[in-house]
């Protein structure tokens, strides 16, 4: 039975509290992958432990921005409702180029603290029938009864189930266990604080800039006059980036002026936090073992371009579920090696776009071409849907023509 903390009934569980030992899936990391694999399992009476190494709530650097794929996911999982009462709700967002061209996309877009989203989804799975526990999964290893045996930190007790998940994120120490001959660097690393600013912005704000480029900076609001601000650089090649992304950000904000009021109107500020980024699907492969797949960040599943990882690691983590059930239905693991197929099929396309796109975005000259080019009407509707995640399955075609439409004009004038 789950502890009583602070007076209430627990739904993170301490590991020795366990009864059990023996689960159809064990998912090692909590975050919105793991746990719509947990709580998509769990509602098909699946017996699922779900275990993380902290304690919820957790911080986790993040945008906290929810665009249209995370909203299709949270409300397939039913908690859709539930995040909108606790988000900030957006109506459009204004992109700067890194000379100052402003483009408008419309909303609605939705802001939450990642420490309220992921407690929202790891709670949601406790209430599906997942067991939450905490505790660091040190290994994992394959059996001869074709099971999985999970080994934890501070402790010899072991569990054991019959498919395994790592969704531990940017962190591949774990998926290494069965990835050991790849080693992907990040595509990019981001900072973020929050702060209480007296000055009133009522949308989400994105700007390019020399001292960021390439990547961007952002100013979202979350409610109760507090933004989260912050900045993600993509590496390109050898480029190693500034050092600073805290001074490049104050920089950068200095230069926009609905960023510099913001923050001119600063009345307090949290602690710089830093996260590294895994896009393109360049990270774990999804399918780790014959048993054992890898879901969310740990795969590459964030976007290039936005980092907007949670909708498309939410997906990764139904995708899982679904080829877990399908194995575990027919009692064949052959049906897990859909699972990678699917990803493939499903994101490869739509990340080959985006990269495109953010290389048009973060070269400096080409960027504003290319703002210039949708502030004009060129493509606005295309690019804006792909971005916002409206329309997957033709984000790609999208990203891509508008990508090369905004390439050709830039060289037509270059050659003048």
């Amino acid at each position: 039975m789950p502890v009583a903390l602070g007076g209430q009934r627990a739904w993170q569980q301490p590991l020795d509290a366990l009864r059990e030992h023996a689960w159809d899936a064990l998912v090692a990391g909590a975050g919105p992958a793991g746990a719509i694999t947990a709580l998509n399992l769990a509602s098909q009476g699946y017996r699922v432990l779900l275990v993380d190494k902290a304690r919820f709530p957790r911080e986790k650097p993040c945008g906290d921005a929810l665009v249209a794929d995370a909203v299709r996911c949270l409300r397939r999982a039913g908690l859709l409702e539930r995040v909108r009462r606790l988000a900030r709700e957006a109506p459009a967002a204004t992109a700067v180029s890194s000379s100052g061209v402003e483009v408008d996309l419309p909303g609605p877009y939705l802001t939450l603290r990642r420490a309220e989203l992921d407690r929202v989804l790891a709670e949601g799975a406790a209430r599906a029938g997942a067991v939450v526990c905490h505790a660091q999964v040190r290994d994992l290893r394959g059996t001869d009864e074709g099971t999985v045996v999970a080994s934890f930190e501070g402790t010899a007790r072991e569990a054991c189930a019959r498919t395994g998940v790592v969704a531990t994120g940017a962190s591949l120490a774990l998926a290494r266990r069965f990835d050991a001959g790849r080693r992907r660097l990040p595509a990019a690393v981001g900072v973020r604080r929050y702060v209480r600013s007296t000055f009133r912005l009522d949308r989400l704000l994105a700007f390019y800039d020399p001292w960021i480029l390439p990547g961007y900076a952002w100013v979202f609001p979350v409610g109760d006059d507090e933004y989260n601000v912050g900045c993600a650089q993509f590496h390109r090649g050898g480029h190693a980036g500034v050092r600073d992304l805290r001074a490049a950000f104050e920089k950068a904000a200095g230069r926009v002026p609905l960023a510099k009021a913001v923050l001119d109107q600063c009345r307090d500020a949290s602690p710089w936090r830093a996260a590294m980024l895994r896009c393109g699907l360049r990270g774990a492969r999804p399918l780790l073992a014959s048993n054992v797949l890898a879901v969310g960040e740990t795969i590459g599943s964030t976007l290039p371009l936005t980092g907007e990882g949670i909708g498309a690691a939410m997906e990764t983590g139904e995708m899982a579920a679904a080829a877990i059930h399908a194995a575990l239905t027919s009692g064949r693991l052959e049906a897990l090696a859909e699972y990678p197929r699917r990803i493939e099929q499903r994101f490869r396309p739509r990340h080959l776009a985006y990269a495109a796109a953010e290389r048009c975005a973060t070269i400096r000259w080409l960027n504003d071409t290319v703002a210039r080019t949708i502030r004009n009407g060129s493509f606005t509707h295309a690019l804006a849907a792909s971005v916002v995640g409206d329309s997957p399955r033709s984000a790609g075609v999208a990203l891509l023509r508008g990508a090369f439409r905004a390439l050709a004009k830039a060289r037509a004038w270059a050659s003048r």
